[in-house]
């Protein structure tokens, strides 16, 4: 299932337990730990470029280790931690804020994976670009909770789902803004009723339910490196989306 050249359970996102001949352990003072929000700029050293902190290795996307010092010759690429998935997410909305509008979603996990989806929210009252970006996080979320349950019954460890967006919306929203949100009753800094509170309500109790297990990271990434998520949902508004897909769970 997983590369050899990889890094067991729990080595990135516990920090000191990093342990490998070609990657020795992460420095002391690196802590992942705290908040949900993932910022690769803190962790890896300048020998990494924006390229080398995701490693594809079959149909799934891995964090690259921290500690690893260089590539493999043969495939290019760092080190990576097997227990940390990466999952891209995107939403589209063509004639977005009018009677016309209509929203997609799409989730990449890795290249030729069965996971990798999209298809129009045709059945939604509400079509916003927003509302798309949020409604593909809570597929990703939940697809993060069918792969911790196959890797649980195959005796796998997974540490962590890091989410890869390019919406500063979702991504300070469930890491920034949420918090104030519950403390003030689900009310904005105006007194108003926070906007998609029940997506934001929805997205927060998935991620509790793979924290009892395991962390939930979301790294915010400019548009341009968050391409095939970008292509799957352009796709579905298209008319060349994969379909939804049903877990029988």
């Amino acid at each position: 299932m997983h590369s050899s050249s990889a890094h067991g359970p729990g080595s990135l996102f516990n920090q000191g337990s990093c342990s490998s001949v070609s990657s020795p352990p992460l420095p002391p003072d690196i802590d992942l730990t705290h908040g949900r929000q993932f910022h690769p700029e803190n962790v890896y050293p300048q020998h990494f470029s924006q390229d080398d902190i995701e490693v594809p290795t079959g149909d799934r996307i891995y964090l690259a280790c921290p500690g690893s010092k260089r590539k493999c010759p043969h495939c290019n690429a760092h080190v990576a931690h097997n227990d940390c998935l990466v999952i891209a997410i995107d939403g589209a909305c063509s004639n977005n804020g009018n009677d016309e509008a209509r929203s997609a979603i799409g989730v990449f996990h890795g290249y030729d994976s069965g996971f990798n989806i999209s298809y129009t929210l045709d059945s939604f009252d509400r079509h916003t670009n927003q509302i798309a970006e949020l409604e593909a996080c809570s597929r990703a979320l939940s697809d993060a909770i069918i792969i911790q349950a196959e890797w649980d019954m195959a005796d796998d460890r997974l540490s962590a789902i890091v989410i890869k967006s390019d919406s500063e919306y979702v991504v300070r929203g469930l890491t920034e803004w949420l918090p104030k949100w519950k403390k003030n009753g689900w009310k904005n800094a105006k007194g108003s009723p926070v906007a998609n509170s029940t997506y934001f309500q929805r997205i927060e109790r998935l991620i509790e339910q793979l924290e009892q297990d395991i962390s939930v990271k979301f790294w915010m990434v400019p548009r341009e490196r968050n391409g095939m998520a970008d292509s799957l949902a352009k796709s579905a508004i298209e008319g060349k989306g994969t379909g939804q897909l049903y877990y029988a769970v």
